[in-house]
């Protein structure tokens, strides 16, 4: 594996393995040097110095010209006003060919189905990362094509053999696809068992009966026979709300091995419970040793679902506060982020909403449930203003504080904000994106200037996906957008501290760890990270475990908690690097 060095000081590719299972006990190691050489302190980037003020430099950039991305989604618009025109689209960034940079996906809709009319099928597109920096589309070579109305994807190796599969999520019947490890994919969704999904949003793959073998939950949405036109209170045609629309039941389809997965979804109880899913994720949160899956609902209560020993869900938001915000209403919950917050160890969560409610933090008191800390965490002024979509909780400045970013854009219309390039009746939905400076102790502040390219552009913003793309060691963003242009984002932030990546992944089959936690071990205090790709909405992330550190300039020691029960401690060693991580005592 080669590290590629872009300007910022020296970094390494280290691969740790153990066979310990302790949190603290000495452990036996077998480092395997990648590539050279440990880090010297920090790069020139870091010594800058962070403002707000009307000199603040900015910490995003748009370099999408420059890394030749050449895309525009299409809503399909044609006058009808169907609501999956304004719900999508998202994004991934995944390294599909194993040559150790990212490359990124891109989902399309098209011509909607509409009035009886046919549907005039796209495909969604595959970019990949090439020297310098830039991106080709390979979709073609790659045939990677999802010919449907495209919402969302999720990644993951369901097949155990070290390579990304993708699914797309669709109005419509979705799409498996198989990587074949030789630059090219099949799909595979009727040979998979995948039956036909009416409307999904999001989905996650998460080993949720801990067999070793990536299973699939798939967040839908409302039912496409259930569309009907809606208008605004000046008799505007315009898209109906949810409440309109009649519910579906999500899907879980368990992977049985081979290659096969089976439609679990009514024994293990999800489809008593029908809601309108659009954001999910799965983490086991309150390490129990089992993956908990949870749910983000558009107006309904969210749910968090955890297996029972007979096989079986149950639905635990309620009890743990994490169904409704802390008045005890129901929010139009669309995106999820989870992170460490308010750095005691414990993984938050933090939920986007419509316009009118504000963005919901909510904090894991451990055994006490979540508590609903948006009062006094300065991120419910902006929320009631905007409707927020892709999200994610990302230390950008590596002081060692979560920082939160937003992908703004309405879903009914609403007046026209100045400023905005967007044609009628599209600049109606357009809204600026948010950028907070978290602050320490759950706190974050506006950043004037400072949040760059990222906070300029009003126009219609959908999924987010994070990743580090030049493999500078900051996390760079790429924004998906309906009815607009796809942006990438460089993360160039003035750095206050230094910065660990993580990989963790199963030894043998080399697939990523997905639901592990990480933990780093600073002296005194310590960070925790989740290995979970799905974040935000309809996304896709990078699963590195990115780290700011602040003013630490050594890690003690690193401790995973398996997904499926197990631990196991690694060394620690110095920062600014890239590490990965074998896990043998974690299921394959």
């Amino acid at each position: 594996m080669d590290t590629a060095h872009y300007g910022v000081g020296r970094s390494v590719d280290v691969v740790f393995t153990s066979r310990r299972l302790s949190w603290s006990a000495s452990v036996l190691v077998f480092p395997i040097l990648v590539s050279s050489t440990l880090a010297d302190g920090l790069s020139p980037r870091a010594s800058g110095r962070d403002t707000t003020g009307p000199n603040a430099q900015a910490w995003l950039v748009d370099i999408t010209s420059d890394a030749g991305l050449q895309f525009r989604h299409r809503s399909g618009f044609d006058g009808s006003y169907h609501l999956a025109e304004i719900m999508g689209p998202g994004c991934g960034l995944f390294d599909y060919d194993g040559d150790g940079d990212l490359d990124i996906l891109l989902i399309d809709g098209g011509e909607h189905p509409s009035r009886g009319r046919g549907t005039a099928a796209v495909t969604s597109r595959l970019w990949r990362q090439e020297q310098g920096g830039r991106f080709v589309d390979v979709t073609a070579r790659a045939r990677l094509s999802n010919h449907g109305y495209g919402m969302g994807c999720a990644v993951g190796d369901y097949n155990n053999d070290g390579r990304p599969d993708v699914y797309f999520t669709n109005y419509g019947p979705d799409r498996l696809f198989r990587n074949n490890g030789d630059g090219t994919f099949t799909d595979v969704t009727l040979a998979a068992g995948i039956r036909a999904v009416d409307w999904s949003v999001s989905a996650t793959f998460v080993d949720y009966d801990c067999d070793g073998l990536l299973d699939l939950y798939v967040a839908c949405y409302v039912a496409k026979s259930g569309e009907k036109l809606c208008s605004d209170a000046a008799g505007r045609p315009d898209y109906c709300g949810p409440a309109s629309l009649p519910p579906v039941s999500d899907l879980l389809f368990r992977n049985t091995g081979g290659g096969v997965f089976r439609d679990v979804s009514r024994e293990v109880g999800i489809t008593d419970h029908p809601r309108r899913g659009l954001g999910v994720t799965a983490i086991d949160f309150d390490d129990d040793g089992r993956p908990e899956i949870y749910v983000a609902n558009d107006g309904e209560a969210n749910q968090l679902w955890s297996s029972r020993s007979d096989g079986t869900f149950v639905d635990r938001a309620m009890f743990l506060g994490l169904a409704f915000n802390g008045a005890g209403q129901p929010e139009a919950s669309m995106g999820i982020a989870v992170g460490d917050a308010n750095h005691d160890t414990r993984i938050d969560f933090f939920l986007t909403h419509l316009t009118g409610e504000t963005n919901t933090l909510y904090v894991n008191r451990g055994r006490a449930g979540f508590d609903d800390a948006t009062p006094v965490c300065g991120t419910a002024a902006g929320g009631l203003e905007t409707t927020g979509f892709g999200v994610g909780l990302i230390d950008f400045a590596h002081d060692g504080c979560l920082d939160l970013i937003v992908a703004n854009g309405a879903v009914a219309r609403e007046r026209a904000k100045p400023g905005c390039t967007l044609q009628a009746p599209f600049n109606g939905y357009a809204q600026p994106n948010t950028l907070l400076r978290g602050s320490g102790n759950r706190q974050f502040e506006n950043p004037g200037r400072a949040a760059g390219d990222f906070g300029g552009p009003i126009e219609i913003s959908r999924g987010l996906a994070f990743g580090d793309i030049d493999r500078d060691g900051d996390i760079d963003v790429l924004l998906a957008q309906c009815e607009g242009n796809v942006r990438l984002y460089r993360n160039d932030a003035p750095k206050r501290g230094h910065w660990l990546s993580v990989r963790a992944r199963h030894a043998g089959s080399g697939r990523d760890a997905y639901g592990a936690t990480v933990r780093l071990l600073l002296g005194g205090r310590s960070l925790t990270g989740v290995v979970n790709p799905a974040i935000g909405y309809a996304s896709s992330s990078d699963p590195r475990v990115h780290f700011g550190l602040g003013d630490a300039d050594r890690v003690e020691r690193i401790e995973v908690a398996c997904p499926c029960g197990g631990r196991q401690t690694f060394p620690g060693g110095g920062v600014d690097r890239f590490v990965e991580l074998e896990l043998t005592e974690c299921r394959p």
